[in-house]
């Protein structure tokens, strides 16, 4: 959170790349060619709030040595939340601008702001005009770009005052949401593959009362299929682990044998 803020966003701010606090993006990938690129999100306190100051500097995978062009893009209060919000497989630049334009109530409604590569293997500029935008979510809630909810592209978010997820899919805006933790709780979004199919899951963890609680794709994401295992607490969730799976074995194999509730 801002350190002039007398009141910070439940989820703070993620370092980028993450769509939440503890979850990494699977890939950023800026020209298209498969492989990981990195790039950088910095700001500076002396920007006035209002002002596209925010700069992303990168490096692509075809030659990290090589820097390639800074861009502006988003300002010193936002979050930046890269992901796919185009129809294309290049990572766009985005941020997430908690509470726009509100009093600083964690019900002030956010803004999503987007720079679409729109099939363009050299990131684009989007300074000043060019970009997406859409109001969803509110101040309080963590920004969770990224996620693959079905055809299309979706805006997902994580409201810890209530414990339930919100999502949209882009140009159609139709609002889904789970309610996974319980209300008022320390618990921190965990989405990712629990299950079968290529759909991501809905899932917390409570580190306090070291408690998943979990809703699967498989079930329509229904709360009435919920799933809930408490973990000795000795345990910490480690969702990007293997074990005996390719590439989210655990994710998969450690929450389906909960009871459900």
């Amino acid at each position: 959170p801002l350190a002039s803020d007398p009141s910070p966003p439940w989820g703070g701010k993620p370092q980028l790349g993450m769509p939440s606090p503890r979850i990494a993006l699977p890939m950023i990938d800026f020209d298209r060619d498969g492989k990981r690129d990195l790039v950088s999100f910095s700001t500076r306190s002396s920007d006035a709030i209002g002002s596209n100051t925010a700069e992303w500097t990168f490096r692509t995978s075809s030659d990290f040595t090589v820097a390639r062009p800074v861009l502006r893009f988003g300002r010193l209060d936002d979050i930046p939340v890269p992901g796919f919000y185009d129809s294309d497989m290049i990572t766009d630049q985005a941020v997430y601008r908690p509470g726009e334009a509100g009093s600083g109530a964690p019900t002030d409604v956010s803004t999503w702001y987007w720079c679409p590569s729109a099939d363009r293997t050299t990131p684009p500029s989007c300074a000043l005009t060019g970009y997406g935008a859409a109001i969803f979510g509110t101040r309080e809630d963590v920004p969770l770009p990224g996620l693959n909810l079905g055809p299309g592209r979706y805006l997902a978010v994580y409201r810890p005052s209530n414990g339930t997820f919100y999502w949209t899919q882009i140009g159609v805006w139709t609002l889904f949401s789970a309610q996974v933790a319980q209300p008022n709780t320390p618990s921190f979004p965990m989405p990712g593959l629990y299950d079968a199919d290529d759909l991501i899951d809905f899932a917390t963890y409570d580190p306090y009362g070291s408690r998943f609680d979990l809703v699967l794709s498989s079930t329509g994401w229904s709360t009435a299929s919920k799933r809930v295992r408490v973990f000795d607490a000795r345990f910490r969730p480690t969702p990007d682990e293997t074990v005996g799976w390719p590439v989210t074995g655990i994710r998969r194999a450690l929450p389906v044998a909960g009871s459900p509730v």
